[in-house]
């Protein structure tokens, strides 16, 4: 397992020094370093298996860090669509969360529902695919606050559940954007403002 605490100096509150943890491993051995954290600002899990984290396990792990976490980057994390969107919603005082490039265990294996949250800010989705709807659909019912979303490398043959997705945040939605993939380059297509 890799810990990397990096500084990161937040000019809203002036002189506190916050930090960023970047964890990367196939399977941390110890998580119990986590308990000790406080002041993290920014936490990126890197090929992390969210099933390692059921309900009571997140909040023991993360306990001190989860009111703390405004920017959450979740890159190629290995769970259910269930898990996933549970340990997102965790982090109540979320700005920005990133999905990079799921891959999908079966609900089986997930642990048992708790009550998810709503998501908030912005949300940052890419490397998805036709295997993540299930979460889409999930998602879809949590996004009430989302106020920008950014989708990037996502290979959809129905877009519809991306469509409802948008369409479940309509009301707080300000800033679509969307990166399409045409001969190797990302485009970026105008964004789209609500009223």
């Amino acid at each position: 397992m890799t810990l990397d605490m990096l500084p990161e100096h937040d000019t809203s509150n002036q002189g506190t020094q916050h930090g960023e943890l970047w964890v990367t491993s196939s399977l941390p051995q110890h998580l119990d370093h986590f308990k000790s954290l406080n002041g993290i600002t920014s936490l990126t899990l890197d090929h992390i298996p969210i099933t390692l984290f059921d309900f009571p396990a997140l909040q023991h792990t993360f306990r001190d860090i989860i009111p703390t976490v405004r920017t959450l980057r979740l890159l190629c994390p290995n769970a259910c669509p269930r898990s996933l969107l549970q340990f997102i919603t965790t982090f109540k005082n979320l700005k920005a969360a990133t999905i990079h490039a799921p891959s999908w265990v079966k609900s089986d294996q997930c642990a048992p529902h708790t009550h998810a949250g709503q998501l908030q800010g912005t949300l940052c989705l890419s490397g998805l695919d036709d295997d993540s709807n299930p979460f889409l659909s999930l998602l879809k019912l949590h996004a009430t606050g989302i106020g920008t979303i950014i989708i990037s490398k996502c290979r959809f043959h129905d877009p519809s559940l991306l469509q409802r997705l948008l369409s479940s945040a309509r009301r707080s939605i300000r800033n679509i954007q969307i990166f399409l993939d045409t001969n190797g380059e990302f485009v970026r297509r105008s964004p789209l403002h609500s009223p």
